[in-house]
C-alpha cells in the first residue's frame, strides 16, 4: 500500500482562507499591520464559498525530500472541504464538518476519520471552526520582503507552546488582497506550502459535493486521527 502524503490534519489549513477570522487588531506599535489586517478582514467577510486551483509542496525532513501535488480545491463555510488531487496520483479528500474521507482510487481504499471539532489542541481545526481568534492565539508580524514585492507576507506564531504548528506564513496580494500562498512549518522541520491560483468565490457549490459514497469494492479504513 502506498503512503498517503496528504495528511488530514494539514488539509484544514486550507479552510483558513474562508474562515480568516481577523478581529479588530490590537497592535498599537504597528499601525501599518493594523490597516492591512483590517482590509483583509473586510474583503473576506462576504466570502461563503471558494474554488481554486492549488499546488501543494510538502518537505519531509526525515527523508529530506520534497513532494508536489496539483489539483482543485473547493471550500464552503463553515466546515466543508473537497480537494481533488490530479497529479502525481489521483486522490480525493472530502470533509463535511463531521467526517473526513481520504480516497485513493488506485489502492481501492478510503480512510475515514471522525472530526472532533471540540479538540482545541488541533490548531488547524480551531481556525476552521472559528474557535480560534488570530490576535488572541497567534503573534502576528509583517515578514521582511523586497520593496518591489507585489504581496504582503504575514507571519503567525502560535502562543500555545503545545501547538502542532511552529509557524505559519500567509502571502497576500497587495492589489486585490487575494491569498496567494499559505506556508506551514512544524517543530520537526517539516513544511507545507499551498499555492492558490484562479480563485473564484460564491459560485453556489452544492452541499452534495462534500459528501462521499464509498464505491463497490473499496476498503474502508477507520482512523482515530492520532
Amino acid at each position: 500500500m502506498k503512503y498517503i502524503l496528504i495528511k488530514p490534519s494539514g488539509l484544514f489549513l486550507y479552510l483558513l482562507i474562508l474562515n480568516f477570522i481577523l478581529p479588530e487588531p490590537v497592535y498599537p506599535e504597528t499601525s501599518a499591520l493594523d490597516e492591512i489586517v483590517s482590509k483583509i478582514q473586510k474583503k473576506y467577510e462576504y466570502v461563503r464559498e471558494l474554488e481554486t486551483d492549488c499546488i501543494q509542496e510538502t518537505f519531509n525532513r526525515t527523508v529530506e525530500k520534497k513532494f508536489i501535488f496539483k489539483g482543485s480545491l473547493y471550500v464552503k463555510k463553515p466546515d466543508k472541504l473537497r480537494m481533488e488531487i490530479k497529479e502525481p496520483e489521483k486522490q480525493l479528500i472530502i470533509a463535511n464538518g463531521q467526517t473526513l474521507w481520504v480516497y485513493l482510487p488506485e489502492n481501492k481504499q478510503v480512510v475515514r476519520e471522525k472530526l472532533d471539532l471540540n479538540n482545541k489542541s488541533k490548531t488547524a481545526l480551531t481556525i476552521l471552526t472559528g474557535m480560534a481568534k488570530l490576535s488572541r492565539d497567534f503573534e502576528i508580524s509583517m515578514e521582511q520582503g523586497s520593496e518591489k514585492s507585489r504581496s504582503y507576507m504575514l507571519g503567525l506564531i502560535p502562543k500555545d507552546s503545545k501547538s502542532m504548528i511552529k509557524k505559519m506564513r500567509l502571502e497576500v496580494d497587495k492589489n486585490n488582497l487575494n491569498f496567494q500562498k499559505v506556508i506551514v512549518e512544524d517543530s520537526f522541520g517539516n513544511w507545507t506550502s499551498y499555492e492558490l491560483k484562479n480563485i473564484k468565490v460564491n459560485r453556489g457549490i452544492s452541499d452534495s459535493k462534500f459528501e462521499f459514497k464509498t464505491p463497490d469494492g473499496v476498503e474502508v479504513v477507520e482512523s482515530t486521527g492520532d
